[in-house]
């Protein structure tokens, strides 16, 4: 996601203090992750912290934050536990904490989410995979955790050695390796067999849900406005996403979760409502309701 520009507000965001301005579809999957969330704040089972990612994930992209009205508390005690530490983690759940952790920092400030950010950083740089034609789901996660944390304000060597390397690899076919271009700053170029190729998954009902995700960051930065408004109408179908394939390492509870989830956090991620007017100066001006709900578990604010 990184420092995005609004181009339509969508949604009604945690400024919001009726429920009823918030698009109905997407409110209800943020009630469903509230009333799904486990006591210890994660969501899931066997595969708690990467769903919990996703679900961060899904509420920040909306505006949602520890201080929200409505889902404050939900977020609050994800971001707990999302610091924790959870051990050896796969290469997927690293990835996607370290997205989560990396919005979760850019929206809120608080510091032990830095700090836990800096401790993960070498572990998730050591994996990171270049292999953008056999792998291209992990090879745009890896991007979008590494381009979050880069706006995060994390600093590191890497950052400048990722994006020179970005910038010499080239594929005109590659939906992951073009996302992750348009995702670093840089101007969008197709060729027509491209072209073609963004206008059918402008509607194309089959794409998993990554690949939508890759599409969707490439038509928020090409000003191809037919093609972002039929992607916006395929997202609106929200029934159509309860049919997304989920990987076999989730249990039938959890590829509900997902599937449940999916839908908000694509439309959110691709028409982002999460960067309101002087929202980042309210939470880390002064004394911010944010430090004031964390000061008691020790959790505190960069000012």
């Amino acid at each position: 996601m990184g420092k995005l520009c609004i181009i339509v507000l969508l949604f009604a965001s945690s400024w919001c203090t009726e429920e009823k301005k918030v698009n109905v579809p997407e409110i209800a999957a943020l009630k469903n992750l509230r009333q799904n969330q486990n006591s210890d704040g994660s969501w899931g089972n066997t595969n708690k912290v990467y769903c919990t990612s996703i679900a961060v994930l899904t509420f920040l992209c909306n505006g949602e934050t520890p201080v929200s009205s409505l889902y404050g508390k939900s977020v609050k005690s994800a971001m707990q536990y999302l610091i924790k530490d959870h051990g050896e983690l796969s290469k997927d759940d690293l990835d996607v904490l370290m997205w989560a952790l990396s919005e979760s920092f850019t929206m809120t400030g608080i510091s032990v989410i830095e700090d836990r950010i800096y401790e993960l950083f070498p572990t998730f740089l050591q994996s990171f995979d270049w292999d953008f034609e056999n792998n291209p789901r992990l090879f745009f996660i890896q991007n979008e955790a590494l381009r979050s944390s880069y706006s995060a304000g994390i600093e590191d060597d890497f950052f400048k050695t990722a994006f020179l390397k970005l910038e010499q690899i080239n594929s005109d076919e590659s939906l992951a390796l073009k996302s992750s271009k348009v995702q670093w700053g840089e101007e969008f170029e197709a060729n027509e067999s491209f072209n073609k190729q963004l206008k059918k998954y402008s509607v194309d009902q089959s794409l998993s849900p990554l690949e939508d995700l890759m599409v969707g960051k490439i038509l928020f930065q090409s000003h191809k406005h037919e093609l972002v408004k039929k992607f916006k109408t395929k997202l609106e179908l929200h029934d159509e996403f309860l049919s997304y394939k989920i990987d076999d390492r989730f249990t039938e509870g959890e590829k509900k979760l997902l599937r449940n989830s999916f839908p908000c956090f694509l439309f959110s991620y691709c028409f982002p409502a999460r960067y309101l007017p002087s929202a980042r100066n309210n939470y880390t001006k002064n004394k911010s309701p944010l430090e004031e709900i964390y000061e008691e578990e020790g959790l505190d604010l960069v000012e």
